[in-house]
């Protein structure tokens, strides 16, 4: 649960409570910057307010679901501009909360006293771009198997050489491979669906070690889906935080390479498939190996995609052991 979703909650189980129309509450960054949260009883329209100067908001982005407007909060202040974000009223309260949640964390960086509106307008206008794109705020569901088979080689890495080995997950900036460690690379494949399990290739480059320095690998998950049995992509995703709670740079990281990847917080109670582990692999990808590379395919021919039998991979299989080693940078024989 987000601190955004925490404050609406509580307000809206105080109106429920009471008898106010409206009700508010006041937050304050660490760094002093006021920020006033507010609830309609009768409609659950929320609103967040700040101080602002005198200032035309036509340059402001508009994005989905909002409305911005400039005020007076005289029991509040008897002199001050406020401006008001509010949530409109075909807007989805979840979308809103997401949205005014990434504007409050960025706020928690600027001192008292700063001038909150350029840093307000780049975060409107990322998300007015992002609504722009046909993009949703929901992981499909397999992007979300996707993104808990890289999180759980990640939970390895950070078990095996600590908390900066953060810096070798690279799968959300949409690089070739999903990490790289020491030199080498590793590649996570994931299944749900039951043996003879397959390993899905998205592209020709994937399993092409030419522009690796050391060696190219593929880490391989079967994974069980269920409803009640396993785990969550938000419990692995909270487990990962509390790794980062003494690393306040590397948990912006965190957190920031999961909204690149598509994962945004707020929204834990929608992802509700778990996930149990069947089998772990990895292998060794070199002459011999199952593979469509750049090299081996005629001029003109791109984007190639196809399915790779795990079985076939079989002789290729690294130990768990030696993956220790190879992750720790040492040299094995391959």
């Amino acid at each position: 649960m987000t601190l955004t979703h925490k404050i609406y909650d509580d307000l809206q189980q105080s109106l429920k409570d009471g008898d106010h129309k409206t009700l508010s509450k006041l937050y304050t960054t660490q760094k002093g910057v006021s920020l006033i949260f507010a609830m309609e009883r009768d409609t659950d329209m929320r609103s967040l307010f700040f101080t602002i100067d005198d200032i035309s908001l036509e340059d402001i982005p508009r994005c989905k679901g909002l409305s911005l407007e400039k005020v007076h909060l005289y029991e509040y202040s008897p002199v001050d501009f406020f401006l008001q974000i509010s949530q409109n009223k075909d807007g989805e309260e979840y979308i809103y909360e997401v949205i005014v949640e990434d504007i409050r964390k960025d706020i928690e960086e600027v001192p008292y006293g700063n001038n909150l509106i350029p840093r307000v307008s780049k975060l409107l206008l990322k998300w007015k771009t992002f609504f722009s794109q046909d993009k949703t705020l929901m992981l499909s569901p397999e992007k979300q198997q996707g993104l808990f088979g890289e999180l759980l080689f990640l939970k390895q890495l950070i078990l095996l050489k600590g908390c900066h080995a953060l810096s070798h997950w690279t799968g959300y900036e949409q690089e070739t491979h999903d990490f790289y460690v020491e030199g080498n690379a590793f590649e996570i494949k994931t299944t749900s669906t039951k043996a003879p399990y397959k390993m899905h290739i998205s592209s020709e480059y994937q399993l092409d070690d030419k522009e690796v320095d050391k060696s190219l690998y593929v880490n391989f998950y079967a994974l069980r889906k269920s409803v009640s049995d396993g785990k969550k992509l938000p419990e692995l995703i909270e487990e990962l935080q509390s790794y980062f709670v003494d690393y306040p740079l590397l948990q912006k990281k965190f957190e920031d390479g999961l909204n690149k990847y598509g994962y945004f917080f707020g929204l834990e109670n929608k992802y509700g498939t778990c996930y149990h582990i069947r089998e772990e692999q990895t292998f060794m990808i070199k002459d011999g190996f199952p593979r469509i590379t750049k090299e081996s395919i005629n001029a003109g021919i791109s984007k190639c995609t196809y399915d790779v039998s795990v079985e076939t991979a079989v002789p290729f299989r690294v130990s768990e052991e030696d993956k220790v080693l190879i992750l720790k940078g040492s040299e094995i024989n391959g």
